[in-house]
């Protein structure tokens, strides 16, 4: 494997990108074993000799690019009918350079910083793409490419990257064929949280995504006219919302509705919590913070329709951390919900029969449920100390 990514070249183990031999390979479990790969390399090189990276990292830059900018011209005449062909060919380059990109996003450092416009510039062009692999990849690489540079994408990356993502989810993009099963949702949903966190990291750059920032639009230069020295390639502004302000209501509606569906039922008929949602509601409160309080209370009672489970209790964790306001509620929900399960009845169900002045039956506990009971011990000590407050 290690032939096929690095050849020599001066010293031992320099990298050094030679063309796409396991990133153009048709199978694509080929090409992300291919990238693990790289990634173990590249991580081991720059730790061991870093000052002499920069060379080798451009090759490996060079090479992506060609990858993701792969034309028509490239590949020489082409036979008449062999669109489809080289279609397929253009899609594998593609994305393989997309699985190149997000390894030299993760090592190498400073180096892509001047080199970061070029670079999502190139990736975003493909969240229009036919084929759901790639737009896939599109989706892991948005949040880690805002992660890298958050001032710098917010201002010209972010409201585009946010459109995609909710389109991505609400199924307005390109869907794909009949013959696929890959289902981009549980992807897009993980890349918003992210990437609001992303754009909240204070240590890198990133601040509160709420506050409107500058942005910076490019101006699409005309073909058929000719441009004069005053002419704007970018117009600069700054509108009266942020651009996660502005997407708000369109994130937390999707979340709900998402929670609200039950996620899937397995062979057994129990249902199997939406971890993906969960976290990203979970990571989207977190990059929040007070902000979310209004919507965080309706968005917990949707949680509770797919049932207990470890990743519910995590989320309602992490809400609680993030707006302390909620926790008290949260809480009361928690055991609310706790009860009704011990009960072996439904809150519908409970309801129901007090109306009848019956009384619900008593049924076995399910096994499951006592770790999530233990999982909840930490939250009633803290219920406690609320309640016994005047």
């Amino acid at each position: 494997m290690l032939s096929c990514i690095f050849k020599p070249h001066g010293l031992l183990f320099n990298p050094f990108w030679h063309p796409l031999e396991c990133y153009a390979d048709p199978q694509p479990i080929v090409r992300v074993c291919a990238a693990d790969a790289l990634s173990e390399c590249l991580a081991i090189l720059m730790e061991r000799q870093r000052r002499s990276m920069t060379a080798p990292l451009c090759t490996l830059f060079a090479h992506m690019m060609e990858g993701l900018e792969y034309t028509a011209s490239d590949a020489g005449p082409q036979p008449r009918g062999d669109s489809a062909a080289f279609a397929a060919i253009s899609a594998v380059r593609a994305h393989g350079s997309l699985l190149v990109a997000s390894e030299i996003l993760r090592h190498s450092g400073n180096f892509i910083l001047p080199r970061f416009d070029e670079l999502c510039v190139a990736v975003l062009k493909f969240a229009e793409h036919p084929l759901v692999l790639i737009r896939l990849e599109v989706l892991r690489l948005v949040p880690r490419l805002a992660k890298r540079c958050p001032e710098i994408y917010g201002r010209r990356y972010l409201q585009p990257s946010l459109e995609f993502l909710i389109a991505s989810i609400a199924g307005t993009k390109a869907s794909p064929s009949a013959k696929s099963r890959i289902d981009a949702r549980p992807t897009a949903f993980t890349s918003i949280g992210q990437l609001a966190l992303a754009m909240s990291d204070e240590k890198a750059g990133g601040g509160d995504i709420m506050v409107p920032s500058v942005r910076i639009l490019s101006n699409p230069c005309p073909l058929d006219e000719e441009v004069g020295e005053d002419f704007d390639y970018h117009t600069v502004e700054l509108k009266d919302e942020s651009d996660f302000q502005e997407s708000l209501g369109d994130i937390f509606h999707l979340i709900s509705d998402n929670l609200k569906r039950g996620g899937n039922v397995n062979k057994s008929g129990a249902v199997i919590s939406r971890c993906d949602v969960l976290g990203c509601f979970a990571n989207f409160v977190e990059a929040l913070g007070v902000h979310a309080a209004p919507y965080v209370m309706g968005i917990v009672e949707d949680m509770f329709d797919s049932g207990l489970s470890e990743d519910l209790i995590e989320c309602l964790h992490s809400v609680a951390r993030s707006v302390p306001s909620a926790q008290l509620g949260i809480e009361r929900r928690l055991f609310e919900e706790i009860s009704f399960c011990l009960a072996g009845t439904t809150t519908i169900d409970l309801f129901s029969t007090k109306r009848s002045h019956g009384r619900p039956a008593l049924l076995p506990v399910d096994p499951e449920l006592s770790s999530v009971i233990s999982s909840v011990n930490s939250s009633s000590s803290l219920a406690n100390q609320h309640l016994q407050q005047p």
